[in-house]
């Protein structure tokens, strides 16, 4: 799981060294490479390959038949780059995601679970500062998710989150959903939608 960041600088041909602490995350299946694609927001997403292909099993349960789904798919596929560390540890950024993300030189790496985004520094401020007050609300929600499912069921969600196994795994699905919904309520006057555990980006569609 990738988390943390590191501020980046890219060479004059908008290479990017990518950082120890997000390489030693990458699994064997990778095999040194990943994809590169534009994000929801003002950034760039970065999957390793191996978990870019459960994104990709993920699109495939979109309905190609509805226009706005269809118009995300076509958005967000269009876009990927799939790129390799060469022997210095970098990656190429080519030059229609390097205008997509408004990169210059300084760029951010940000650890986001199974991918990474890459942002400007200045684009992340601007992005986040309207958001900034509703962390704390947020994390109580997740806290007392987490509290409701613990009495409600008797299992240990920390355990749940972090250990591995089919049971435990299971567990996980019941609890992201308890979680999620409960998120999905408390967030909902403030027009955020949360879904706990998702691998590919989340739209709020209609249902055909």
């Amino acid at each position: 799981m990738f988390q943390g960041h590191s501020v980046c600088s890219l060479d004059t041909k908008s290479r990017l060294m990518l950082p120890t602490k997000f390489r030693k995350f990458m699994k064997p299946e990778a095999d040194n490479k990943l994809v590169l694609t534009r994000g929801l927001d003002e950034c760039l997403l970065l999957y390793p390959l191996d978990e870019w292909e459960k994104v990709k099993m993920g699109l495939m349960s979109y309905n190609q038949f509805n226009a706005e789904q269809r118009f995300f798919i076509r958005q967000f596929l269009s876009l990927v780059n799939e790129v390799e560390l060469d022997s210095q540890n970098r990656i190429l950024i080519p030059p229609q995601l390097m205008q997509f993300a408004k990169l210059k030189k300084e760029v951010i790496v940000l650890g986001l679970l199974d991918k990474m985004e890459i942002w400007d520094p200045d684009i992340k401020e601007k992005m986040e500062k309207p958001f900034k007050e509703a962390f704390i609300p947020i994390l109580q929600e997740i806290e007392m998710a987490l509290g409701d499912f613990r009495r409600s069921s008797g299992i240990d969600a920390a355990k749940i989150i972090l250990s591995g196994g089919a049971a435990a795994a299971s567990s996980t699905v019941v609890a992201s959903a308890t979680i999620g919904s409960r998120l999905s309520r408390a967030t909902a006057a403030r027009a955020t939608s949360f879904r706990c555990g998702s691998a590919i980006p989340v739209l709020s569609l209609p249902n055909t």
